[in-house]
């Protein structure tokens, strides 16, 4: 049943990973989207809905003396299927205004038995990134079972997971051209790819896209542990919103 579980909610993942577009310029960048979007999917296997997910910009907020843009993605299985896999994910970026890179990324994973959070800051002036793990036992999700702090020194602006989801909505895609950016998943920091393979019209249940098919080249851990490829379209427009995934 755990792998049936996976299978159905792998879809949820694709809505923080991190989808990158090339370095940012250093002038700053327009966004084509502002606080109050809010991106609303019903996640399926085969023709049953098994959860929801949302990607909302939440307001602008405070980080550590500067602004910052807070956006969030949930992802929640369906009371029926709580019986059998039960998710209340919670995923949070906190991006600068203007240049997007992140400044504080939280996680907290509840995943069948599985309980997991972490946090992080990224402290530009000390060019320094610090975090948190913790681990829960299976059976109670506020016992911590272990709890692992880590810093490490950053040369260049870092993008979490989520945050370079929003990160690609700036750039333009091209067909056939990978495109990378320094990525910050957990304690890591690599190369993150994404390969767009080719333009697309598709129907959907809100209505018919031009899109393109993006195909990211991820390690680490997601929203959802996983393995496998995964395709993304997004509308091939200036706001490369997703509509589909497979």
């Amino acid at each position: 049943m755990k792998t049936i579980a996976r299978r159905c909610l792998i879809i949820i993942g694709v809505f923080v990973f991190g989808i990158v577009s090339a370095r940012a310029n250093s002038d700053s960048l327009v966004a084509p989207f502002k606080v109050g979007e809010k991106l609303e999917f019903g996640i399926y296997y085969q023709f049953i809905r098994v959860g929801t997910a949302v990607m909302e910009v939440m307001d602008t907020v405070e980080v550590n003396g500067q602004p910052a843009i807070h956006i969030q993605t949930r992802a929640r299985s369906s009371s029926f299927f709580d019986s059998f896999y039960r998710v209340r994910d919670e995923v949070n970026t906190y991006v600068h205004p203007q240049y997007f890179h992140s400044l504080r990324f939280t996680k907290r994973l509840r995943e069948g038995s599985y309980f997991f959070d972490l946090n992080v800051d990224y402290n530009y002036s000390d060019s320094l990134t610090t975090g948190e793990k913790i681990r829960y036992h299976e059976d109670d999700e506020k016992r911590i079972r272990k709890r692992e702090n880590f810093e490490f020194k950053m040369t260049d602006p870092l993008y979490d997971i989520l945050a370079s989801f929003y990160f690609t909505r700036l750039h333009e895609l091209e067909t056939g051209q990978p495109i990378s950016v320094n990525s910050n998943d957990n304690d890591k920091v690599y190369p993150l790819k994404v390969f767009v393979q080719r333009e697309e019209k598709i129907d959907t249940d809100a209505g018919e896209f031009r899109t393109l098919q993006i195909v990211p080249k991820i390690r680490g851990e997601s929203i959802f542990k996983q393995k496998g490829t995964m395709w993304i379209w997004l509308t091939d427009d200036k706001y490369k919103i997703p509509v589909k995934l497979k």
